[in-house]
């Protein structure tokens, strides 16, 4: 069998093929066939291998494109998550019988955070190791100076890892808001009467439980400026203000109100 090598020019090839099919400068055709059609036959080889390579490169390129806007799309999505628990709400567990009969063990709660101020009556979800953090970042400033960065602060301030080696990892608390600052609260044994600013408050939440106001907190006090009182409605198995810790909480240290409870659906509602 002879073989023969024959290069089509662009001219020649449009005619053989056909005036749609475009010819690239750089398609050079190997011809071994003794038949009459071996050109025009390894010239559509030619021509559709050197399509396919461009069809594979145009595939890849729309790929790398696609995962590049998937990889987008879920990063921007766990941001704007991250910002709005961090920012506008949150969800929590509770856990434990403080707050019983209002809120019970394991129910869950939607926590709004934007723009809240703490108001008296409303249930809030606290942290209860701010002023100790606080306190031991102060103290790390005063003992350290200049050997205590900004970095060293920012970790004790935000990373619970870092919290957790020196006890000052955030710990929640759920509570309802009393007294706000600068207001006077006093607590009676004999009646379990709680009274602010010399008015007694009115507390249907209350489930024939007592109130007393404990040993650690001289009665009647004054909320420091900047705090609130908390306590829970199970007055007699709740540690709140009435204690040393954690005492009168700072508005930082608030970090939302409970406004709905989503679970159980026996009981889904808004958390009065």
């Amino acid at each position: 069998m002879d073989e023969r090598n024959n290069q089509f020019d662009n001219e020649s090839a449009r005619e053989e093929l056909g005036a749609d099919i475009e010819i690239k400068d750089d398609v050079y055709i190997d011809v071994s066939e003794n038949d009459d059609n071996s050109d025009i036959d390894k010239a559509g080889m030619s021509i559709s291998i050197h399509a396919s390579g461009e069809e594979s490169k145009k595939e890849s390129v729309n790929l790398l494109k696609e995962i590049r806007e998937w990889l987008f799309a879920i990063v921007s999505a766990i941001v704007i998550v991250v910002l709005l628990k961090g920012f506008v709400f949150d969800f929590v567990i509770v856990d434990g019988r403080s707050m019983q009969t209002t809120l019970m063990d394991k129910d869950r709660l939607v926590l709004t955070k934007l723009g809240y101020t703490p108001q008296k009556g409303d249930i809030v979800v606290l942290d209860a190791n701010y002023k100790l953090r606080e306190a031991y970042i102060d103290r790390q400033k005063e003992t350290k100076g200049d050997n205590f960065s900004a970095f060293d602060e920012f970790k004790l301030r935000y990373l619970p890892w870092e919290q957790k080696k020196y006890g000052i990892a955030p710990l929640h608390y759920v509570k309802r808001v009393i007294a706000l600052e600068g207001e006077v609260i006093d607590i009676n044994n004999a009646t379990s009467e709680v009274s602010v600013n010399g008015e007694i408050i009115q507390e249907p939440y209350l489930n024939n439980v007592r109130t007393y106001s404990g040993i650690e907190t001289a009665f009647p006090y004054t909320v420091d400026e900047g705090c609130v009182f908390v306590m829970g409605d199970n007055r007699e198995d709740s540690r709140d203000s009435r204690f040393a810790m954690p005492g009168t909480i700072p508005y930082e240290a608030v970090l939302g109100k409970a406004t709905f409870r989503f679970w159980p659906l026996g009981v889904i509602g808004t958390v009065e």
